[in-house]
């Protein structure tokens, strides 16, 4: 008797995860053809392809979903992150701080990753802390003469 209990909780509950991803697919829509709309009231600005035709609003079940939204944010390991920075070193400024490596890497890693990758360097002597972050301000490091 529970294990019938369960079965039908379950397929109540996945039947409640498939109506609510229907109402985020038609939500999105409605955004996407609402900005469109901006657009094209701008006089043509940009020229916009019209939406397909809606298909079912229920995607696949939730284990396609999953892997659909952790591939969503590309994640970088920190060797990488590590890696990426020292090959846009040289184009830096003698002192500089995260808002002049970020545009060079061409990518946005993590805020700790980034962070950790800039530690090592730091400990590695490549580079050095000249001014802590503080408010708003960001850290600012400098290039040891080595790395230059």
């Amino acid at each position: 008797m529970l294990q019938d209990d369960y079965e039908r909780y379950r397929k109540r509950l996945e039947e409640q995860l498939h109506a609510d991803i229907g109402l985020l697919y038609d939500a999105f829509h409605a955004k996407l053809r609402a900005y469109q709309a901006m657009v094209r009231s701008r006089s043509g600005e940009l020229a916009v392809e019209p939406l397909p035709p809606s298909e079912s609003p229920v995607p696949a079940p939730a284990p396609a979903v999953t892997p659909a939204l952790q591939a969503s944010r590309p994640r970088s390991e920190p060797v990488s992150v590590i890696d990426a920075l020292r090959e846009v070193l040289p184009q830096l400024p003698e002192n500089f701080d995260k808002l002049d490596v970020l545009p060079l890497l061409g990518f946005e890693p993590r805020r700790s990753t980034f962070y950790e990758a800039l530690n090592r360097l730091t400990l590695e002597g490549v580079i050095d802390i000249v001014r802590y972050a503080g408010g708003k301000r960001p850290a600012q490091y400098r290039k040891v003469d080595a790395a230059s």
